[in-house]
């Protein structure tokens, strides 16, 4: 009888090949994961809510479709945007006075690409929503000129 330590047996599945370990592991994982998102959530309610009539946030590839789900979640609706040169076209969300305008870019991976998109934007503050790890580490490594404010959340003044 042989004892061997390794990460265990492969199943392959429909998306990849996965280690039998995983099952064991991966419960804490997702409840990780859980309490991140819900505290990414709660920097940006409480940004929403002490904001003033008109925020601006720009999104990266990844991060808009979580925004939008939950800005209808507290009762945003989507409106047309009036002030196209303001925000150089984009979403307008509207909760009574409060108007949250968003705009998706697509950035190449290079500071100077967060850098030149933030300067398409004119308006400040602008909040700047990422989800990508790379686009993570540009900005909370302080290699653009955004602030960080929580792990996916940053501000450029």
């Amino acid at each position: 009888m042989e004892l061997v330590i390794g990460a265990g047996q492969i199943i392959p599945t429909a998306d990849e090949f996965m280690l039998i370990s995983g099952n064991f592991f991966t419960p804490f994982y997702w409840n990780y994961i859980k309490h991140s998102e819900l505290g990414e959530r709660k920097v940006l309610e409480k940004i929403l809510s002490e904001g003033s009539d008109s925020l601006y946030i720009m999104t990266t590839q990844a991060s808009d479709w979580p925004l939008s789900q939950q800005l209808h979640g507290i009762g945003y609706v989507i409106r047309n945007i009036n002030e196209k040169k303001a925000f150089n076209s984009g979403l307008c969300f509207v909760r009574g006075n409060k108007k949250i305008f968003v705009k998706t870019i697509d950035i190449e991976r290079t500071p100077e690409s967060f850098n030149n998109a933030f300067q398409t934007i004119e308006n400040r503050p602008l909040y700047i929503l990422a989800d990508w790890d790379w686009q993570l580490f540009l900005i909370n490594e302080r290699k653009t000129n955004a602030e960080p404010i929580s792990k996916k959340l940053s501000i450029v003044r």
